[in-house]
């Protein structure tokens, strides 16, 4: 398989790139991942590309098949300034949109009919901790905004500049890394991680040491590539759970604890059908979460019984569920204001720029460190202060962690 494009192209220019194979795919999905300044997907056999961020982007090419994740190619681009750089423009051939969906039901998180082409704004402002940008806000059935890809929402101020910090970077050592999940997975109190990498069929499980430093544990064997994975409590004891997903060959594994690191299982899950992403939190007065599924009606939440050997399904959802999350691929739910309600902390496509989103608004929350590209979010407290933490997993497979000690003055 060859990845076909550019190996340098100048800011503001567009590039395309596309696969050269003599295996037919169309009847796969093909995504496209953009590692660097700035991190971003987009799906199609081929795709185009407007750099506005300079620097070298890592682009990997990866066939969602049946049976799983398959990296196709991957290699570096560089991108080479042009006096201002122009916003970046992502767009995807009309030919590779889904088919129109007219008619279908629209939901709180969105509809069902076709996607146009992507357009982002990857230039921005610098926004600081309390900084106020408007944007494009779209308010979705009394619940939380939705922010618009690629532009700044609304924000207000999210406490003191000393509201939001971050902790000494880890590096994981793990290569080519995609995915990341924290929980407390020995009872300690502290949250532990799991990771996975780019077309990984096995998680590689680090014990936190409440410093932002964290020691290898285990290595779980999942059996299939992850698209998402969760460490939760979904059998009621004080050792977390991992749950794996991958949406497309819909196959779910449940690892349930027995003791500090080591697991029972694997238990299979159904999936619902048209189920696209994956939640979870504790809705009841019992200890065990919940799994709230997204799929193209709405929101399903189901109740695992029995280590995960049967599920009980809601017939209705909390009020505080009909909101939008944001557009971001790189986003995360956790109660960080402690109010008992969760909230998704996103990373959006202005470089750099991290949000929390409220019932109130858009919190900032601060800025990457300069040269960093996230891949995934993750919350818990990692540092035992009981406050729960933003967990950040970069392009290098490095951790890095930002202290949320100080939101809950300002971002109730």
């Amino acid at each position: 398989m060859e990845l076909r494009g550019p190996s340098e192209v100048k800011a503001g220019v567009q590039a395309s790139f596309g696969l050269r194979s003599d295996t037919e795919l169309t009847a796969h999905t093909v995504v496209w991942r953009f590692s660097g300044p700035t991190y971003f997907e987009l799906t199609g056999q081929s795709v185009g590309v407007n750099f506005g961020v300079p620097g070298t982007y890592h682009i990997t090419a990866v066939l969602k098949a049946p049976e799983g994740e398959i990296v196709l190619a991957n290699r570096s681009i560089v991108v080479a300034p042009q006096g201002v750089a122009a916003d970046l423009a992502l767009t995807t051939r009309a030919s590779e949109r889904p088919p129109s969906t007219s008619g279908a039901p629209q939901t709180p998180f969105g509809d069902t009919g076709p996607a146009p082409p992507t357009t982002a704004s990857l230039q921005g402002p610098e926004l600081q901790p309390g900084a106020k940008e408007a944007g494009t806000v779209a308010q979705v059935g009394g619940g939380v905004p939705a922010a618009s890809l690629g532009r700044v929402p609304e924000t207000r101020p999210g406490g003191s500049e000393e509201s939001a910090a971050w902790m000494p970077a880890f590096a994981s050592g793990v290569a080519n890394p995609r995915l990341l999940a924290a929980g407390d997975l020995d009872g300690d109190g502290l949250a532990d991680l799991a990771l996975c990498p780019e077309g990984g069929r096995s998680l590689t499980i680090f014990r936190s040491q409440g410093n932002g430093r964290f020691d290898l544990k285990a290595t779980v064997e999942v059996g299939f590539t992850p698209e998402r994975i969760i460490v939760a409590h979904y059998a009621g004891s004080t050792l977390a759970d991992v749950l794996a997903v991958n949406f497309t060959t819909r196959n779910a594994t449940l690892f349930v604890s027995t003791s500090p690191f080591q697991f029972s299982g694997p238990t299979r899950l159904s999936l619902p059908v048209g189920a696209t992403d994956l939640w979870s939190w504790q809705l009841n007065d019992h200890p065990a979460f919940e799994l709230v599924w997204l799929i193209p009606s709405g929101l399903r939440v189901w109740t695992l019984v029995g280590d995960g050997k049967g599920v009980v399904e809601w017939p209705g959802l909390p009020q505080y569920l009909a909101f939008s999350p944001p557009s971001s691929p790189v986003r995360t739910w956790g109660d960080f204001t402690g109010d008992g309600v969760p909230e998704f902390a996103f990373c959006s496509l202005n470089p750099g720029e991290l949000f929390l989103l409220t019932a109130a608004g858009a919190v900032a929350l601060g800025r990457v460190p300069p040269g960093v590209s996230l891949v995934a979010l993750s919350a818990g407290d990692v540092d035992g202060d009981g406050f729960v933490d933003l967990v950040a997993l970069d392009h290098t497979g490095t951790i890095r962690i930002l202290n949320l000690k100080g939101l809950r003055g300002g971002a109730g």
